[in-house]
């Protein structure tokens, strides 16, 4: 095993980065080189400083944890991958296992808990806090495919269904952003931003803005404590 490695943070919340780097960096064997607060920032700095290991929140604005893990993960140089959230959603948790993420944390875990992840995730080993693993055994147990978990992590989300630049720009427009501005951001028209508008309402089979902003808040996209 090396003797240090390097750590990107991706959060959206100062007081929870600046908490994570302390905890991290008391740690001989981490340092952090790099912290954003959002998706986008977290894909280009994965790829501009090469970490060894990045700790992404799944709730960001603009692009969420979950398509930042896909969308690293197809680099040569591809960091390790530890989630953390505030709440454990089954579809998440198994969606962030087969992107490739090898820990999952719940931002309710002691530090040392963190810590133990991480450790295990560079040593090419998964880790699951607590309250996760029993979430996804509950899960993966399920013999008809509907969600048995018995924990407080909702009904299973319909995310699935849509394509990784789909679900940017629905969680763009959850985040109260005009069509002109996610086309700017993402580099695309703004005709193409309303045919994707479009298509994701009827995937979603949404009949408004409110009910859009609705499921986003109900599939951890935006994050309801702000």
């Amino acid at each position: 095993m090396r003797n240090r490695y390097t750590v990107l943070l991706a959060d959206d919340h100062t007081l929870v980065r600046e908490g994570l780097k302390l905890l991290i960096e008391s740690e001989p064997s981490f340092t952090v080189t790099g912290e954003c607060s959002n998706g986008l920032d977290a894909i280009r700095l994965c790829r501009e400083i090469t970490p060894d290991l990045a700790i992404i929140d799944i709730a960001m604005p603009g692009v969420s944890g979950l398509d930042v893990v896909e969308e690293i993960l197809h680099a040569p140089e591809a960091p390790k991958i530890v989630m953390i959230s505030f709440q454990a959603m089954p579809e998440q948790i198994i969606r962030a296992k087969r992107s490739g993420a090898a820990g999952f944390v719940l931002k309710d875990a002691s530090g040392r808990e963190l810590l133990n992840a991480m450790h295990a995730v560079v040593g090419g080993q998964s880790y699951f806090s607590q309250g996760v693993a029993s979430c996804l055994l509950e899960q993966l147990m399920a013999t008809d495919g509907a969600p048995s978990c018995e924990c407080d992590c909702g009904s299973l989300p319909s995310l699935s269904i849509l394509s990784l630049r789909e679900r940017q720009v629905l969680q763009m427009l959850a985040e109260g952003k005009k069509n002109s501005h996610i086309a700017e951001l993402l580099h695309l028209s703004i005709k193409t931003v309303e045919t994707y508008r479009s298509r994701i309402m009827q995937k979603l089979n949404l009949h408004s803005l409110a009910e859009l902003v609705r499921f986003a808040v109900q599939n951890n996209l935006v994050d309801r404590r702000g």
